[in-house]
Parts: C-alpha cells; sequence; structure tokens
C-alpha cells in the first residue's frame, strides 16, 4: 500500500478558492532564446516529475511558429514573493495537470525536495535560490503521466522513459539530465530515499572566477593561465560574459549541445554553420563531459578571439575542433579537413594531395627524432603517441599534432578557429541593456552614435508626458558673481510673444503658506523680503562681521538687538520652523533623490566652512543649475554657530524643497544634544527663556527629518549605516512600518531601534571586526573565570562572602547615556554558594551564542561608541544585495582627508567641517553624476575652527 509522504494540510486547503495561475513554467525561454529581461531571474522551482508505474519523467518548452518544441526541460517556475514555496508548488501541479490536481495521496505518493543550490549573480550581487522537487505521481489518477499536454497554448509537456534520459537519447534539452535521473534511479532501485539527497550548494562570484590567474589562488599558474594573461582579459570582461551565460542558461547552470548552438548561432550570430558549432562543442569541452560550464565557454572562447596570442591552449583546441571522432587522434580525412580550412583557394584534389604531402613530412620528422627500436607494429588500429606507428596508420596524436605545428610542418594554424567573439558578446549586451532601458529594439550604430541624442529612457518619457516642459513665466538679471539682482514677470499678450511686466515689489506677509510653484517661486525664492532670503543674507552679513566673536567668546543672531525687536525675531524664527516642520512632515522615511547631486557630510555649527560650501557649490540662490544638494546630518553641536547653521539650512531647504535633502543625524537628537553643545550654545546667546524655545522648535524639525536617501535607486546614503534589525528585509518595507516624528532613543521608543542603528553604526573590515570579536569573547570568559576563582578562594579560605546577595556584573561595554540597557550575565554569591562545576566555566553563555550568531552575520556591538554596531563587508554586501544598491555614501567619522574608502571602494565616508575638535582634518564632498562618483575636496585652509 502506498503512503503519501507529502503535506496533506496544504495549499488546497488553505487556498480552496483560489484562481490564480502561474504562467512562468518555461516559457522563459523565449524567441530571443534567453530571458527576455534580467531582473527577471528569481527564486526558481524545479519539478521532477515521476511515474513509477511507467518509469517515465516529464519533460516540457516552448514551441515555435510551426508548434515544433525545439527546446526541453524539466518543468520549472519563479517563486512569487507572496507565496511560499510550497503554495508556488502547488498553483504551478494546479497549472500544469489542472483542476484534477490535488495536493494529497490521489495525485502524489511521494514529495520531497532534493536539491538547493544558492546562486549569486553577478550584476546585482544579490543571492538566489535554486530548489529541486522530486514528485512522485500516483499513476491511477485518469492516466494522467500517459497524456501530451499544451500548457497556456504554448508550453508542450511531455513523458520520456527514464532509460532514454540516462542514455542521452532524449533530443533538445536544454541541460542535460543524465546525472539526475541516474541519481534518483539508483534511489529507486535500493529504495533508499537518502541516497536522492544533494548537499546544499552555494554559487558565489569568487568560487565562479577562481580559475582566473588573478583570483588570488595559491597554485601554480597552467597554460591555461598563461593564455588569459597574455590575452588581457578583464575581470570586467569575464563578469560580463558570466552574466550573459548565466541569462542564457538559467534556471539550468550548464550549457547542452542544442543549447550551446542555440547560443553561438541565434544569440550572438558567432557562426551559422551546424557543422562547425558541432566542432566548437567538442574543442571547448576539454573535460569530455556531456555538458558545457562556464569556465570551458570562456576559456574556449577567449581562446578564439582574435586578439589572442597562438599558445598551447590554442593549438590544444584546434586539435579537438578537428578531431570530429573523439577518439584523441586525427585522421587523414580529419586532416584533409584542417588543410582545406587552410587554403581554402585549394579544389579537392589539391587539399587531398597538400595533406598526404603534410603526412609524409610529419613521418619523417617523427622518425628523425624517434628512431625505430621495435619491430613489431602495433596489436590493435589504437595508436600509441610514438609518432612513427602514428604516421604508419594515418593518425596524428596531440603530440606528434604540436611538433609539426612548432616545427612549421603545418604552418598558418594561427588563422584556424578564430572569431571576435568577446567583441560581440560585448556588443550584444550593450545593446541588449540599452534596449531594456529604452524599451525599444535598437541597432548598435543607434547605440553608439545617438545615445545622448535621440534616445531617452522610459522613465523619462513617463516623466515628460506627466510633466511636459512649461515656459517660466518670468526672467531674471545676474550679475558677474551669479548672484540673482533682478527678477520680472512675462505676460503673454495676444500675439503670443512675451512681453515684459511690471516688476515684483511684494510685501510678503510671514504667515501665508505658498500653495503653487508659481506662488513659491515669486513670493519666496525670488521675493528678497522673504524670510528664508532675508535670514540667509542675515546669516552672510553676521558670518562676515565680527559679530560672532570667537571659540571662546561666541555671539549669536539676536546679539545687540534692540529689545524691542527681540520678540519679532522670535516671531519670525517660529515661522520659518513652522513651515519647515510642514515640509518634512510630508517626506518619508526613505526618500528618493535623483543625479547629479552633491552629498555633503557633517556640518557640526561650522558657519564658516558651511558658507565656503555654498560659495563653491550653489553661488546662486534661487538654484537654477540642475545639481542637488544632500547632507547627511549632524547639523548642531562641537561648533559654537550651531543654530545660524540649522536655520541656514531650513531656509535653503524652504527656497528649494525638491533639490535640498536634509538626512537625520546622531546629534539632531535631544538626549544628545544636551550631553553636547547645542543646548548650552542656545541658553547662551539667547538666555534660557528664548533659548529653550528655540531648541524645542529646532528639534520638532530634527524629529521629523528622514533618515535615509537613495540616489538613482543605487546608492544608499545615511548618516552612519546600515542597520541590524530587519536583517535580510528591504530597507523600504521595513522603514514603512516605523512611526514618524518622535525620538528613535531606544530608552524612550524601543521599537524605533532600527532608526537608532542607522544613526550610529559604523564599518569595520572583516579582520579588524574577527580581532574585535575575539578580544570580547576572551574578555567575557577572563570575567567569567576571574569572579568564579574569587568566590572559590573565599570558601576554601574560611572565610565566607557576606550574607547579602553581590552580583559581578560582565558587561562588553561601558554604559553611556546614549546606550539601551543591555542584558549581562551575573555571577550571584551568598554564603549558600556552592563550589561551580569546572566544565561550567568554559561553556558558551547565552550571551555568546548571540554575539557570536551576530558575527557570523557580519555584525558586532559597537564598542567604540557604546551603541549600535559595527557591521563589515559581509554584511554590507548582503544589505546592497537584498536593496540592490551598488554603493553606500556615510558621514558620522572624521577622515583626515575628507573622506574614506571601504570594502573595496564601495562605501564612501565624507565630513564637511574641517579644523573638527583640535584636529587638521580636510572637508570633502562626493558629487554623484553620469554613473559616475566624485570626491571633491574644498579649500578650507583660512577658516578658523569652530570647534575647541
Amino acid at each position: 500500500m502506498s503512503t503519501f509522504t507529502g503535506s496533506t494540510s496544504g495549499p488546497n486547503q488553505a487556498n480552496s478558492t483560489t484562481t490564480t495561475t502561474i504562467t512562468t513554467i518555461l516559457p522563459l525561454i523565449t524567441p530571443k532564446y534567453s530571458l527576455e529581461y534580467y531582473d527577471r531571474i528569481n527564486h526558481c522551482l524545479i519539478l521532477i516529475l515521476h511515474c513509477p508505474l511507467h518509469k517515465k519523467v516529464a519533460l516540457c518548452g516552448p514551441k515555435d511558429s510551426s508548434g515544433i518544441v525545439k527546446y526541453q526541460w524539466f518543468p520549472y517556475s519563479f517563486f512569487s514573493p507572496n507565496q511560499t514555496w510550497k503554495q508556488t508548488r502547488y498553483e504551478t501541479m494546479r497549472t500544469i495537470f489542472g483542476r484534477e490536481w490535488s495536493d494529497g495521496p490521489h495525485s502524489i505518493l511521494k514529495c520531497r525536495w532534493i536539491e538547493l543550490v544558492r546562486l549569486q549573480l553577478p550584476r546585482s550581487q544579490k543571492f538566489i535560490n535554486r530548489i529541486m522537487y522530486y514528485i512522485q505521481i500516483n499513476p491511477n489518477m485518469n492516466d494522467m503521466c500517459e497524456r501530451v499536454r499544451t500548457i497556456n497554448g504554448t508550453i508542450h509537456l511531455e513523458w520520456y522513459p527514464i532509460k532514454d534520459g540516462i542514455k542521452g537519447t532524449i533530443n533538445n534539452l536544454w541541460a542535460p539530465i543524465d546525472a539526475i535521473l541516474s541519481q534518483f534511479n539508483s534511489m529507486i532501485n535500493t529504495n533508499s530515499e537518502t541516497a536522492m539527497y544533494r548537499q546544499p550548494v552555494e554559487i558565489t562570484l569568487q568560487s565562479v572566477f577562481n580559475f582566473l590567474p588573478n583570483s588570488g589562488q595559491m597554485i601554480a599558474p597552467t597554460r591555461d593561465d598563461e593564455m588569459l594573461l597574455e590575452s588581457n582579459v578583464t575581470d570586467r570582461e569575464a563578469e560580463r560574459l558570466y552574466d550573459d551565460y548565466i541569462e542564457h542558461c538559467f534556471p539550468c547552470l550548464f550549457m547542452s549541445r542544442a543549447s550551446f548552438e542555440c547560443y553561438m548561432i541565434m544569440r550572438h550570430h558567432l557562426e551559422s554553420n551546424s557543422d562547425r558549432v558541432n566542432s566548437y562543442w567538442n574543442a571547448f569541452r576539454y573535460d569530455n563531459k556531456q555538458c558545457l560550464s562556464f569556465q570551458e565557454l570562456f576559456i574556449g572562447l577567449v581562446a578564439i578571439n582574435r586578439p589572442t596570442p597562438h599558445c598551447e591552449t590554442r593549438i590544444k583546441l584546434i586539435f579537438r575542433f578537428y578531431d570530429n571522432d573523439q577518439d584523441g587522434y586525427l585522421s587523414k580525412e580529419e586532416i584533409r579537413s584542417m588543410v582545406a580550412d587552410l587554403k581554402p583557394n585549394m579544389n579537392k584534389k589539391e587539399v587531398e594531395l597538400e595533406a598526404d604531402v603534410k603526412l609524409l613530412q610529419i613521418r619523417r620528422l617523427i622518425t628523425s627524432r624517434t628512431p625505430n627500436t621495435s619491430n613489431t607494429p602495433p596489436k590493435t588500429g589504437k595508436v600509441n603517441n610514438d609518432g612513427r606507428t602514428a604516421v604508419r596508420k594515418a593518425f596524428v596524436g596531440f603530440n606528434t599534432f604540436f611538433k609539426a605545428i612548432t616545427g612549421r610542418i603545418l604552418q598558418g594554424t594561427s588563422k584556424l578557429c578564430r572569431s571576435r567573439a568577446l567583441l560581440v558578446i560585448q556588443r550584444d549586451l550593450i545593446v541588449s541593456r540599452m534596449e531594456q532601458t529604452y524599451g525599444r529594439k535598437l541597432s548598435f550604430r543607434n547605440v553608439i552614435t545617438s545615445t545622448n541624442q535621440h534616445l531617452r529612457c522610459r522613465s523619462c518619457v513617463i516623466r515628460n508626458q506627466h510633466y511636459p516642459y512649461q515656459l517660466a513665466n518670468h526672467w531674471i538679471l545676474l550679475n558677474h558673481n551669479r548672484q540673482l539682482i533682478y527678477v520680472q514677470r512675462m505676460s503673454q499678450s495676444s500675439s503670443s510673444s512675451p512681453t515684459i511686466g511690471t516688476s515684483i515689489g511684494i510685501e510678503l506677509s510671514s504667515k501665508v503658506v505658498p500653495t503653487s510653484v508659481t506662488q513659491h517661486s515669486f513670493e519666496t525664492q525670488f521675493d528678497p523680503n522673504s524670510l528664508p532670503n532675508m535670514y540667509i543674507k542675515l546669516i552672510r552679513d553676521f558670518n562676515n562681521s565680527n559679530m560672532k566673536g570667537n571659540v571662546n567668546e561666541f555671539r549669536g543672531l539676536m546679539h545687540d538687538m534692540p529689545i524691542q525687536q527681540q520678540p519679532q525675531f522670535v516671531t519670525e524664527i517660529e515661522i520659518i520652523c513652522q513651515r519647515m516642520l510642514r515640509l518634512v512632515q510630508m517626506e518619508k522615511h526613505v526618500v528618493d533623490v535623483q543625479s547629479p547631486t552633491y552629498v555633503i557630510g557633517d556640518i557640526h555649527g561650522n558657519i564658516e566652512d558651511l558658507l565656503t560650501l555654498e560659495n563653491v557649490l550653489w553661488p546662486t540662490i534661487p538654484f537654477f543649475g540642475g545639481n542637488r544638494f544632500l547632507f547627511l546630518g549632524d547639523y548642531v553641536d562641537r561648533g559654537r554657530w550651531s543654530f545660524e547653521c540649522a536655520i541656514y539650512l531650513f531656509c535653503l531647504k524652504l527656497l528649494a524643497p525638491n533639490k535640498i535633502t536634509l538626512l537625520r543625524g546622531n546629534h539632531e537628537v535631544r538626549m544628545i544634544q544636551m550631553e553636547y553643545s547645542y543646548r548650552m550654545e542656545l541658553y547662551v546667546k539667547f538666555g534660557e527663556r528664548y533659548g529653550e524655545r528655540f531648541f524645542e522648535l529646532t528639534n520638532q524639525v530634527f524629529d521629523n527629518l528622514p533618515y535615509c536617501a537613495i540616489i538613482d535607486e543605487r546608492i544608499y546614503t545615511a548618516h552612519g549605516g546600515i542597520p541590524f534589525t530587519g536583517y535580510g528585509e528591504t530597507l523600504r518595507t521595513s522603514m514603512e512600518r516605523l512611526r514618524k516624528g518622535c525620538s528613535p532613543t531606544p530608552k524612550e521608543n524601543p521599537d524605533l531601534i532600527q532608526l537608532w542603528e542607522i544613526l550610529w553604526s559604523d564599518p569595520m573590515e572583516n579582520k579588524a571586526l574577527r580581532f574585535q570579536y575575539e578580544m570580547i569573547i576572551d574578555r567575557r570568559r577572563a570575567s567569567v573565570k576571574r569572579a568564579a576563582a574569587n568566590t572559590i578562594a573565599m570558601i576554601l579560605g574560611g572565610g565566607s562572602p557576606p550574607m547579602s546577595t553581590t552580583t559581578t556584573p560582565i558587561t562588553m561595554m561601558e554604559p553611556t547615556a546614549t546606550t539601551p540597557t543591555v542584558t549581562t550575565p551575573m555571577i550571584t554569591t551568598t554564603t549558600q554558594t556552592r563550589l561551580p562545576p569546572v566544565q561550567s566555566m568554559n561553556t558558551s553563555t547565552p550571551e555568546e551564542n548571540q554575539l557570536t550568531r551576530q558575527f557570523r552575520m557580519g555584525y558586532l556591538r559597537n564598542q567604540r561608541r557604546g551603541t549600535a554596531y559595527f557591521f563589515s563587508e559581509q554584511a554590507f554586501l548582503t544589505f546592497c544585495a537584498v536593496n540592490s544598491f551598488t554603493h553606500m555614501i556615510r558621514g558620522h567619522e572624521v577622515p583626515p582627508d575628507g573622506f574614506r574608502l571601504n570594502f573595496g571602494n564601495r562605501c564612501i565616508t565624507t565630513f564637511s567641517c574641517s579644523h573638527y575638535c583640535g584636529c587638521n582634518n580636510r572637508c570633502a564632498v562626493v558629487y554623484v553624476q553620469d554613473n559616475r562618483i566624485r570626491l571633491v575636496q574644498i579649500d578650507t585652509f583660512m577658516n578658523n575652527s569652530a570647534t575647541d
């Protein structure tokens, strides 16, 4: 009696009303013979459907226009993010077999996953999973295993005997299946289910490219390594070729004969002759297996590339190319075929005569070098590599072939098996990417000559359709310093020609909030009497005069202001902060920014450096260029003019809300400001009454600032780093659940710990992180042993511990006001204390286990700051892969040059406050434009320090 080993409470019960149909079962081998879009490569589910009664398996493939199935393989589907693997499998089976299918013993006898492959994609470096299921079909289910099916009108499914798959007699397979079928055939014969399982495999980019000569493998160089070095093939070209290989093969990981022919003829048009493609198939497979790996394909394509020098690796490839019967020798007919390619102008008789002459010369060469010491000829037709016998039997082995080429008997072989393969593949990849970007068919000439002239990406086209270009209703006058000095309206006359109207002289009421773009332009940007423009000018004058004082005796904007004007000043600051608050309340925790963008690091109350940045980067206010400006936080504290910096940035944001982005830093938090200088600065400048009011107004804005920004959907920017909380989840998904408008301190709002980690985390290289981890573990264990030894010595020495319970905490860090409460193990001793078991001193505690688990994920508690985490390159790459990021730009640390690079130049730290706290560091910013990230130092040598 058959037993059902799958799940009986599956999707058929939970989703009884589901009508969703999975339509992605192998239609992805499209007429283009590759995935239509690279982004469609995702987690994949492969099904091996087995009928034990008929001993058959199911294969399926797409039909062409004439109804012929050109390629077939096991059924598969891509994983839906809204479903589990189990539900995806169930929906796939329903798509294949219809409504008669159920996830129970009526349909399934056995259901087991047998293989898990974790594959790292080359471009995004994201990891995807490929799971293979073995499903044994109940043959009594209406003879479903004997019917040929057509799925969704385009996919053909047919059952084949297992023995045909093992023998390799099934035609047009997209990838070999003999190894898989052999494994579960042995499982069936031995009745052992464990024989079917394979160990999970992880295929990383490092493991894929470990055959390259510069991969860091400490092995002796081979002939292939010498060829790769001499061919000057870059790592970037290898990665692009692997990208192309995955696009073509996936979900398979190896090429079959049919797949290779499709790759050479239909995908890249490298050959048009099927016989020559078959010869290349023999030449590339130097392992003589029935499949082709990426390493073999890469070395083969490099070998036939025209710039590659003629070396031993190429000679081996040419030998295998003409060895049609793959017996390891070249027959007389195979020599003639090679001579015909060397002498294309000869007729058939001349080719035969030339081939006989070459064979005679080879005989003379070998007999002169290898004297005949044996009069006994070989007993069989199989020839040894002794050369002399090979010539007698009209066979040439590789050693003889190699000597004939180096002895200049066979001349001109360097021209054989040549192609511009790498160049053609690179060209096709460029055109394919551009077609995906612009959404239409392109030629290579279009891509090269018209990229910046006539082509626009789909997002730009859609944006311009929704937001068409319009003529501005004003004109402006700039002086030689690019500063705005005059603006006038333009009115449309009946003849539709612009005429000059009256100049602007608006007496703006400070309580009016602009309600349209036009109104905002005239009443806020262009009106010199608007509050943002007035206060920017006031702060400039304040900085240029001696009124601000110095670090030891600093003053504020209200210094020497008449008492009767002070209430008006306070009211205007309130209006600026209220407008700013309404503006940032509409922004989310994660905001999107488009390049070109300047990314500016920590300011820390350094008004001189901030206005130097203005003179260099945005001398024109309002902004007429296309640049955007992204500030990474830490505008206050440490420096003596934090309030002036904050108000200046608020005014910039009000003038150009779409071009200025302000992120929150770890010093834009009340608790931190109370420990450092911002609150005290306000008290000194404005007194306790006004100082406390300004402190609350500015922090209401700070509480609503976004925490991170994404530039061009690829570059992650934040003040500190990446969060540990929400590991493995996309950033936008995890951040959408978090509240706005409140403090992220763990003590006040523990549910916002992810925001706190973004503000405080730091990058650390892998070796340094491991050293830090080992030091913490050693310190913890030493503390436990020392406390236990003290307890034992007290008891054995006749003394007794005090009656009151004493606790000895073992902590990783010195707690501060900024750190959350950390639970630490306690060793409690009383008069009833017993000797601890000896083995308990060396066992791992739960805290150590948690620490080890975090370390393996690439995180470690930040000992330097006392809160949040260090994150390693492993954690950073995982974060980038999950979110499809390529780089990260952050602040939070003080590099001497103003910037620092980590993790292979993909993590950039920038700092924009020079002379910080007695350091001689420089001011730097990052400029993102045209797929380039540029590091820019700003000369602030003559500026004074704003900190102690």
